[in-house]
């Protein structure tokens, strides 16, 4: 299947609601009274020493889970057993039942191909629940197979603070075979340099792969015994195995052996933790080619500059594996002249870098005057934008536009008030400003900017947010460049998605559009599709959460009707709050 029309896109999406089982609010009638908020679902922090850093960014909030339907029987739970390990229900997981009645031929594909990085903080955030969660294995899974898949796979999206925790939760003997290596490097990664050392030196490990030969050596370089690094450096020599320059060097270091490198040039999960140890900072090109978790290590590495961790923290922030405060404390302490932050609008258009974000941050948190700060969060937020770097700026710099109050004189920037509020997934601060722009009918750039922002609030907060009718839409499409344009076909599907289906004839205009995104839909998003519809049917709840990751994939604005089915997916399986976090985010990288 080559691309779909656009043709296409209309047909299905106003198909799919009806499919799902779960139809859209409509356009025209008055909107319910707004139920009472759910009890946030969270998951239990990540530990990490303090010496490394923060935990990762927690999960986002969501509402919790509605009753099951009365056509559900009860039915026992599975039995647990120690790869089951991992969160409970109230502690954030998805539920012991999670891979009820799906088999390994399904599930093992799934879980392999989730997107590595997730792409954004809520994404990264289901694929953690999903892999964290305390679940019976799937149907025909050989042992051990299950654990070794989620421990891999929690790497591979970034998160190897989730991923040592969950291999501490396990018993030392079953993380054996290939399982023990997974969990070593999770443990260097995650900061926990001590659990890889004792694993290292269990009398089971396989001496004759020379990952564990390294990491011995590495071991005795962190704890200072510089005898045994020489001995290790030697036999690896006599015995024809090339231990790499960069990890001899480092090693060296590491013991008081030699010079301390200038940078770190291999980034593999050893080298890394040498190199933690020793304050090396990695080399730019290096650490932007490097997997996420390596980056986040880095980005916690409080021993080194603010300088050499801010780019890796904005890189790691962006993907949601650190924290926005240990962001905003890193742009917060980078050394910057007096003269540039006094002239930060101007100076920081020849800074196309994270330090130029950080210059903006800076005098926008010096700043007492509520207008002027507001105006360098706004050039801030519109300069990460258009370094692709809009989600983690936005998340880092919320707390400063929480200390405002939304007023009319701060209108003119109150567009990028809104947009950094819900970056950071505060629904409720973009919703205050959205009101008070709503109050200048007489502004035409108020009103215009009330029109381009009420869908993204609407998003986040469904019917607790601006009314979405057929004149709220029109006035939204006419705003965006007419219905025609991709980004109202964008804005429009990820409402759809949510239960809120714009009138045919918001519709109808996509089908004269211009190709581009609109207009082609990969055959793997078709499959994609349908196996959603048919694990819905089947009560699969990790396939569903799995296929929506899979469809909305890493790309920062997917195809509309990708969007479309991965949200939809989490809707069927009453992960709304969920979805509605991953469409923000969407909507903001896409521009609107």
């Amino acid at each position: 299947m080559a691309g779909w029309p656009a043709s296409a896109i209309l047909a299905l999406v106003l198909a799919a609601p009806a499919a799902a089982q779960a139809p859209p609010t409509p356009l025209l009638t008055p909107p319910r009274p707004a139920a009472p908020a759910a009890a946030p679902e969270s998951g239990p922090p990540v530990r990490i020493p303090p010496a490394i850093g923060t935990p990762p960014t927690p999960l986002p909030q969501e509402r919790g889970r509605t009753a099951p339907s009365p056509a559900v029987t009860a039915r026992p739970l599975p039995a647990l057993d120690h790869e089951s390990a991992g969160w409970s229900q109230a502690e954030g997981g998805l539920g012991p039942d999670l891979w009820r009645g799906s088999a390994w031929t399904a599930a093992a594909p799934l879980l392999e191909r989730l997107s590595a990085p997730a792409g954004t903080p809520a994404r990264h955030a289901l694929a953690r629940r999903l892999l964290m969660s305390a679940a019976a294995r799937p149907d025909g899974a050989p042992a051990g197979a299950f654990l070794e898949r989620r421990l891999v796979r929690l790497l591979a999206v970034g998160d190897a603070a989730a991923a040592a925790a969950l291999a501490r939760a396990v018993p030392e003997a079953r993380l054996d075979g290939p399982r023990a290596r997974p969990a070593a490097e999770a443990a260097l990664l995650g900061g926990s340099a001590a659990d890889a050392c004792r694993r290292a030196r269990r009398a089971d490990v396989d001496m004759a792969d020379l990952f564990w030969r390294r990491l011995l050596v590495a071991c005795d370089a962190i704890e200072g015994h510089g005898d045994r690094v020489r001995l290790g450096l030697d036999l690896l020599r006599d015995q024809g195995l090339d231990a790499g320059e960069a990890f001899t060097r480092l090693a060296e270091a590491a013991a008081g052996l030699g010079d301390k490198p200038a940078t770190a040039a291999g980034l593999a999960a050893v080298e890394v933790a040498l190199a933690i140890h020793a304050g090396v900072p990695a080399e730019p090109k290096a650490l932007a080619a490097a997997p996420p978790a390596v980056a986040a290590a880095f980005a916690r590495a409080s021993a080194l500059p603010p300088g050499v961790r801010l780019v890796a923290a904005e890189a790691a922030a962006g993907l949601g594996l650190v924290e926005p405060a240990v962001l905003a404390g890193l742009y917060a302490e980078l050394p910057l002249p007096p003269e540039r932050l006094a002239d930060a609008l101007s100076a920081a258009g020849g800074m196309p870098g994270a330090d130029g974000r950080a210059l903006l941050f800076q005098a926008a948190r010096l700043e007492i005057v509520p207008g002027r700060r507001l105006e360098r969060l706004a050039a801030g937020w519109d300069h990460a934008r258009e370094h692709g770097a809009a989600l983690a700026f936005g998340a880092a710099a919320a707390p400063l536009v929480r200390e405002m109050s939304p007023s009319v004189d701060l209108a003119p920037h109150a567009a990028a008030a809104i947009r950094i509020a819900l970056a950071a997934g505060d629904g409720r601060t973009a919703m205050r400003w959205l009101a008070m722009i709503g109050q200048r009918p007489g502004d035409a750039g108020a009103m215009a900017a009330h029109a381009a922002a009420a869908p993204l609030v609407r998003l986040a907060l469904g019917e607790d947010g601006p009314a979405w009718n057929a004149e709220a839409a029109h006035r939204w499409t006419g705003a965006m460049g007419g219905p025609g344009s991709p980004r109202a076909a964008v804005g429009l599907a990820l409402l759809a998605a949510l239960g809120d289906l714009a009138a045919s004839d918001e519709w109808i205009a996509l089908i004269e559009a211009p190709p581009g995104r609109t207009a082609a839909l990969p055959g793997a998003a078709a499959a994609v599709w349908f196996a959603q519809e048919a694990a819905a049917r089947e009560s699969r709840l990790g396939e569903q959460v799995a296929l929506a990751l899979l469809a909305v994939g890493r790309d920062a604005v997917p195809h509309p009707l990708a969007a479309f089915s991965a949200l939809n997916g989490l809707r069927l399986a009453e992960q709304t709050g969920t979805a509605r976090r991953i469409a923000v985010e969407i909507a903001l990288l896409a521009g609107l």
